[in-house]
């Protein structure tokens, strides 16, 4: 119920004689770790937020747009660099390795039910 700090803290101004000393010097420690643990919380606060807008703009990146200039780029049979095709080829290609998560236990179906999917707008079957 108390923490191990708390405790000690009571034996020890208990047996010394000086437990308002003790309780007073335990008090000081709560408000410096107090303290510290929120500016630790509000200093995490902004990477954690950089991390899941990054993470949301790329997946909207990599599951809107990409597929969408893939298309565009098929359909004006332009040549590709290498590391565009790559791009193309694991974000439209093989996105059904990536999105098992969001489909579930549909994903592994294989890629000739995905690749039916995504020739009709859909994300998976």
């Amino acid at each position: 119920m108390f923490s191990k700090v708390y405790s000690t803290a009571i034996l020890a101004g208990e047996k010394s004689g000086n437990l308002s000393g003790v309780l007073e010097y335990y008090i000081a420690y709560q408000k410096v770790s107090t303290g510290v643990r929120k500016k630790i919380i509000a200093t995490l606060v902004y990477p954690a937020l950089l991390i899941v807008m990054a993470t949301v703009i790329v997946s909207y990146l990599v599951t809107a747009v990409i597929p969408k200039f893939a298309m565009l780029y098929q359909d004006l049979n332009v040549k590709l660099p290498g590391p565009t095709r790559l791009l193309i080829a694991l974000t439209v290609d093989y996105r059904y390795l990536l999105s098992h998560r969001h489909c579930g236990a549909r994903a592994p179906r294989g890629r000739r039910l995905f690749l039916v999917a995504h020739r009709r707008g859909r994300h998976c079957l």
